[in-house]
């Protein structure tokens, strides 16, 4: 509801360590991206973060995310893949969002972020629509990939969130949409 948007609205001078939402594209990091964020769709939930420095864990970017005060509970599924072999990420994650405003508002706050967990100069996130869309068709289309398999370990999985931003189990997720574990 607006309290969630509100709380994601929060004044850039209360972030840690001075970090600033660069979506001014005639900020200092603006010209590093080749020109405005790409579009999202409006009924769009679901997107890809791009640039994630390689180092970053699910927990350290969520925790990130936290400190940048979005919201707990906005958003259900957040997957980071992983090489098994490197155990780094993949450098891109998903996030789907319960509403279509919170992916919008997302992308405008965090298109040009320098991400700030490492204490050195990275690439700077862009963000954009991801192929799949919504929850469940995140869930399927992972389901199908195998990354959710008892052999994959718990830290390489995509995590799910309640409303209040309380990890839960993929069970209790498709229960929650009205299907059997």
């Amino acid at each position: 509801g607006d309290s969630m948007m509100s709380s994601f609205r929060s004044s850039e001078a209360g972030t840690p360590r001075g970090v600033s939402f660069l979506s001014d594209a005639s900020s200092a990091a603006g010209s590093i991206l080749d020109g405005p964020p790409p579009e999202i769709d409006g009924d769009a939930t679901t997107i890809m973060v791009r640039n994630v420095p390689s180092k970053y864990t699910q927990r350290m970017l969520l925790k990130e995310l936290k400190e940048q005060q979005v919201p707990a509970g906005s958003f259900d599924f957040f997957y980071l893949p992983i090489d098994f072999k490197t155990r780094a990420n993949l450098g891109y994650c998903f996030l789907n969002f319960r509403v279509p405003e919170m992916a919008q508002e997302f992308k405008t706050r965090f298109h040009g972020y320098m991400p700030s967990r490492l204490n050195k100069r990275s690439k700077v996130f862009t963000i954009c629509q991801a192929k799949v869309q919504g929850l469940m068709a995140n869930v399927e289309s992972f389901r199908s990939s195998g990354v959710m398999g008892r052999s994959v370990a718990p830290e390489y999985q995509p995590m799910f969130f309640d409303t209040k931003g309380a990890e839960v189990t993929l069970a209790k997720v498709e229960a929650l949409a009205g299907k059997s574990a």
